[in-house]
């Protein structure tokens, strides 16, 4: 009987050293929290990329109403040739300018697809760096799992590693190139 309860306090030991020991490599098993669209809205490179991207859908809208305005003018010289021009010859006008107006807006949504397809690569590439970065304080710090903000409901602030990203970002991400 004393050897029973001797060999059931020393599996109980075993057994709570194993708990114990899985408990450290738990707490060892670091981790984090980033908030992604923080870093992409906030970081200096995101700002300076903002300024670009709206520079550039300015120049955009400026190139469409610059064309918008030229179609305008062709179609207000093409009413007033109306009169002096026979039904016949007028219809072909017409139909020339309906072409000209055909190819203008097949024109307009290839620029707009590509300037779409611009921004969507100059936010891949800062969204990269953003990966980068993380993945090299995950790397330096032993982080086992980061996790984007928007899937945590609640976490502790010291989980949260934003800050020190973003430093890191402003410090070695100065610029994004659109091309």
């Amino acid at each position: 009987m004393r050897y029973t309860l001797i060999l059931t306090l020393v599996a109980f030991v075993l057994m709570f050293s194993h708990l114990a020991r899985a408990q450290d490599q738990m707490a060892s098993a670091e981790i984090v929290i980033v908030d992604m669209d923080q870093l992409e809205n906030s970081s200096d490179a995101a700002e300076k990329l903002k300024a670009k991207l709206k520079s550039k859908r300015e120049d955009f809208k400026a190139v469409i109403l610059k064309e918008e305005a030229k179609l305008r003018e062709a179609e207000q010289a093409l009413l007033k040739k109306r009169e002096k021009l026979e039904p016949e010859e007028f219809q072909k006008e017409v139909q020339a300018f309906e072409k000209e107006l055909i190819e203008a807006r097949k024109d307009i949504q290839k620029k707009k697809a590509d300037f779409e397809q611009t921004v969507s690569k100059a936010l891949g590439k800062l969204r990269s760096e953003i990966v980068r970065i993380v993945g090299n304080m995950a790397s330096e710090n032993n982080y086992k799992l980061v996790l984007d903000r928007r899937n945590v409901v609640i976490v502790d602030k010291d989980y949260d590693i934003t800050s020190k990203v973003l430093k890191e970002m402003n410090k070695s991400v100065k610029d994004i190139s659109i091309n």
